[in-house]
């Protein structure tokens, strides 16, 4: 059993070391993949007792309907992998299976000693950080594309009527200053 914190997106990586791997991507969606061994002439033949599941919690941070399609005890376990740090104290008391129970109160920060503790909250405002810088790098991009977009706009309008108008500052949101300076460097040539 293989169980992914997010859904894989380095397929043609793992394909590369394991030739056999199927290398079709995840949706982020996908809960679940079951693999089974197969005699390659004869699909029909299949090698008892031999299985590979993959998991993918990020579909049960998302609430995966999929999820309750499996036994009750694998939907706890797997919701146990994917969210133990947000459950509260009665979402816990509820649950079927009491070796979970144990895993739950075992796994409450309240148990750890302080060196571990202090090293999981490192590791989770580190984790919180890289994910803040590259959220906000792929919104500068966008931004960036998307003013460039613009400016190539107002380079035509520019263009094709021969005048620095208000008109073509306030659709675009480019200034007459960056629209001057494209213009004077050659772009959208």
């Amino acid at each position: 059993m293989s169980i992914f914190e997010k859904a894989p997106v380095h397929q043609a990586g793992v394909h590369e070391l394991l030739h056999w791997y199927d290398a079709t991507p995840w949706n982020k969606e996908e809960l679940r993949r079951h693999y089974r061994l197969t005699e390659q002439t004869n699909k029909t033949i299949r090698r008892p007792g031999i299985e590979f599941f993959d998991f993918n919690l990020e579909a049960v941070s998302l609430h995966n309907p999929s999820l309750l399609e499996q036994p009750v005890a694998l939907q706890e376990w797997l919701d146990f992998l994917a969210k133990a740090h947000y459950k509260n104290p009665q979402e816990i008391e509820v649950l079927k299976t009491p070796e979970l129970k144990e895993a739950y109160h075992m796994a409450e920060m309240d148990s750890w000693d302080e060196k571990l503790r202090a090293e999981y909250l490192e590791q989770q405002a580190k984790r919180h950080n890289i994910s803040q810088y590259v959220r906000g790098e792929k919104e500068q991009s966008k931004a960036e594309g998307e003013y460039k977009g613009m400016l190539k706009v107002a380079i035509k309008m520019f263009k094709k009527g021969g005048v620095y108008t208000p008109e073509i500052m306030d659709l675009t949101g480019v200034s007459e200053e960056a629209l001057r300076e494209a213009i004077a460097k050659g772009q959208g040539e």
